[in-house]
């Protein structure tokens, strides 16, 4: 599933994704998780910021020589990140206690955007669940009225992101093909999700930027009908859903095997302009057939 804050308006594609998500306005240096804000300028105050910068833990696939000094080359991957920090709380602090331990706890499986402005950047955030919040009543609290918890979170892709963005194409009277420019404004790839509208027959999406052979094909004679919606996710594992009556309040369906595995390559959207393609057998199109979810994406 997409593990980024879906577009403003979006309806939920997976059970466990949140639906449309509009970034806060935040302040530099301020946080926010779960409607609570904490950090410069707020009742909760921010001591200390790890894991957020900084390359992730790496996941590699590196193996011993049996009988010799070294190793095979594997694949490094980055992993997920454990974002922590240390704050303190110097007013009300059994009224955010109760405050905290509402907003910050841990339960399910879905991922909530935690939001930080930092000074020259857009707002980012970085899609967690909280894990860990050890805390202390000493004396600190019973006596001095001071409250330093931390919190630890867990993000399962160590990407950071601004909010998503919703771009389509133009309508095309004249036969079935349409371009798309959209920009990844960070310094890293992300991976979109598409969202395809019909009636189309046998529709092609293409990366051009990245190769003029890259695409995700659906098999020739497979149409999707009018008023119906396909939603490829092209983060791992990669899916395709096809949503009859549109994706809100319609029913899915995996139709994976409808791709033309011969003439498939799962594409990113790297950073810079990325220049798209849809292809159909569609003697024309309308505007908005091809649908762009995506963020920009961010290491830092």
């Amino acid at each position: 599933m997409p593990q980024w804050p879906l577009p403003p308006g979006a309806p939920s594609i997976y059970p466990s994704t949140p639906a449309g998500v509009t970034a806060p306005s935040l302040s530099n240096w301020q946080f926010e998780y779960a409607g609570i804000s904490f950090g410069a300028g707020t009742s909760i105050g921010l001591l200390n910021v790890e894991g957020l910068g900084g390359l992730p833990p790496v996941n590699s696939k590196d193996q011993a020589f049996p009988r010799d000094t070294g190793e095979y080359v594997g694949v490094d991957a980055m992993g997920g990140r454990d974002p922590v920090t240390d704050l303190i709380v110097t007013a009300d602090i059994y009224t955010q206690m109760v405050s905290i331990g509402g907003a910050f706890r841990a339960g399910g499986y879905t991922e909530q955007p935690l939001w930080f402005q930092l000074p020259g950047l857009p707002c980012l955030c970085s899609m967690v669940r909280a894990r860990v919040r050890p805390t202390k009543w000493d004396t600190m609290v019973s006596a001095a009225g001071m409250w330093t918890p931390t919190l630890t979170w867990h993000a399962t892709d160590p990407r950071l992101y601004t909010q998503s963005a919703s771009v389509s194409t133009a309508a095309n009277p004249s036969n079935g093909n349409a371009v798309l420019v959209v920009t990844n404004g960070g310094n890293c790839e992300v991976r979109p999700v598409l969202v395809l509208t019909g009636p189309l027959i046998a529709p092609v999406i293409s990366n051009t930027t990245i190769g003029s052979d890259v695409g995700i094909a659906i098999s020739t004679g497979l149409t999707i009908a009018s008023g119906d919606q396909v939603v490829i996710d092209l983060s791992t594992p990669h899916t395709v859903i096809y949503w009859t009556g549109g994706i809100a309040g319609g029913t899915y369906t995996n139709i994976y095997n409808w791709l033309d595995q011969a003439n498939t390559s799962w594409w990113t959207l790297v950073p810079g302009a990325n220049n798209l393609t849809l292809t159909s057998s569609n003697t024309s199109l309308a505007a908005g057939q091809l649908a762009v979810w995506s963020p920009n994406g961010y290491i830092l």
